[in-house]
């Protein structure tokens, strides 16, 4: 029997913590239910690598942020380091077909950023948005835009640093 609450505003949603069984039982003005059995089993059997990082030219190194599902379906990530500078990339993953596609390296300097930081987002527009840590024209890192369709990376905009700017 398990006496965890649950707390109103959670609709009787309860979080499983751990494989095993509970009798769960509700109260509400007095009045107990009757107890119901849940059991919790694994059912994950086995886990695949789908792509393994090699800190290659060609490749990236110490992914960042979380993967983004796409509208088309496909998924995107960062590296803060890798790629042919070395200064991190823009990856996608087709689910469909297990390919991993690189799509934007990192080169620093002022027009294009290093090290990416965070996570990407999808605009309304299918556009791809994402900040890097540096890079720029004052080496504070830019914002940027991708487009997944065409693979057009463009630097929107340069952080000059400080404390009107960030």
């Amino acid at each position: 029997t398990c006496a965890l609450p649950i707390s109103a505003g959670s609709n009787g949603l309860a979080t499983v913590i751990a494989i095993g069984g509970a009798n769960i039982t509700a109260t509400a003005g007095g009045i107990t239910s009757s107890a119901a059995a849940l059991s919790v089993t694994s059912t994950i059997t086995h886990e695949t690598v789908l792509h393994s990082f090699a800190a290659t030219a060609i490749d990236g190194a110490n992914p960042w942020g979380v993967l983004l599902q796409a509208s088309d379906g496909n998924f995107y990530g960062m590296t803060s380091a890798g790629g042919s500078s070395g200064f991190g990339t823009i990856f996608e993953f087709n689910p469909t077909t297990d390919t991993f596609t690189l799509i934007h390296s990192f080169a620093g300097g002022a027009g294009d950023g290093a090290e990416p930081q965070g996570s990407l987002i999808q605009g309304s527009d299918g556009t791809l948005y994402g900040l890097t840590q540096y890079g720029g024209a004052s080496n504070n890192g830019i914002l940027f835009a991708l487009d997944p369709v065409t693979q057009n990376f463009t630097a929107l905009y340069s952080f000059a640093g400080g404390p009107a700017d960030g």
